[in-house]
């Protein structure tokens, strides 16, 4: 149900909002995008593609809220590059709004972000990455893409995870996710830490780290999709390098 609810709202952006995704920079690919359905199916899978990836993250305190404003704030950077003062002041606007929920929320949660913060988040998120592809032609489509790639490849791994390793449903839940892991297993081991106020809050600083990751070189190339391509594969490799090792930590055991 929420699915369908939130293919019907990036639907809505589509139509009245003009929020359509009209390249990705592939050439096989772009010309498909042409046809206003395949852009129409493609602009919703990708919207809630992202919503629901922020949602997978919202594990921890200050997890999903501080790497949600570090993709706004990337965002933001490349349109102000470009003088384009309506995204970045959605971004920036949506950045604040964030650090003062984050501010109550780590380390101690006394807020939670929830499945409704996190999905209009995600939504924003969403929005704003298109709209920045878009309007500006200069702007490499993987560039919002990397910035974006942490919690989109939680989400595509899980999926593999979930539905090729384990035979299960992509929708239910497991407790095998890359911060759930390292809460568990790299934290309590190596750092003999094994109070929960303490393990929660700095799990979430190991994964604002990983997040830097994608968004340090989608920063530094957001105008060059060859690289940025080269720098999304060594980022997924690296993310599949880095879960394995931690989970064959816990066999070992």
């Amino acid at each position: 149900m929420r699915i369908i609810f939130l293919i019907i709202s990036a639907l809505l952006v589509f139509k009245f909002l003009e929020v359509k995704i009209i390249r990705v920079d592939l050439p096989f690919f772009d010309p498909l995008l042409k046809i206003e359905i395949i852009s129409l199916l493609f602009t919703a899978f990708a919207i809630v593609g992202i919503v629901n990836a922020i949602n997978i993250i919202d594990g921890f305190n200050g997890l999903a809220s501080m790497v949600s404003i570090m993709i706004f704030m990337a965002i933001a950077f490349v349109a102000y590059k470009l003088g384009d003062y309506e995204i970045t002041s959605i971004c920036v606007i949506a950045s604040f709004s964030l650090l003062g929920f984050f501010l109550l929320n780590y380390p101690f949660g006394l807020v939670f972000l929830g499945d409704g913060g996190a999905y209009f988040t995600g939504f924003l998120i969403g929005i704003c990455s298109i709209l920045l592809v878009k309007k500006h032609p200069q702007v490499s489509a993987w560039f919002v893409f990397m910035v974006n790639l942490y919690p989109i490849y939680e989400t595509l791994f899980s999926i593999y995870r979930k539905c090729i390793l384990r035979k299960r449903s992509a929708m239910s839940p497991d407790g095998l996710h890359l911060h759930m892991i390292i809460y568990k297993i790299f934290i309590k081991r190596f750092l003999n830490l094994y109070a929960p106020d303490v393990r929660n809050p700095l799990t979430s600083v190991f994964l604002w780290i990983i997040n830097a990751f994608a968004i340090v070189p989608a920063l530094l190339f957001w105008d060059n999709t060859k690289i940025l391509i080269v720098c999304c594969i060594f980022f997924c490799i690296f993310y599949t390098y880095l879960y394995w090792k931690i989970l064959k930590l816990r066999l070992r055991e």
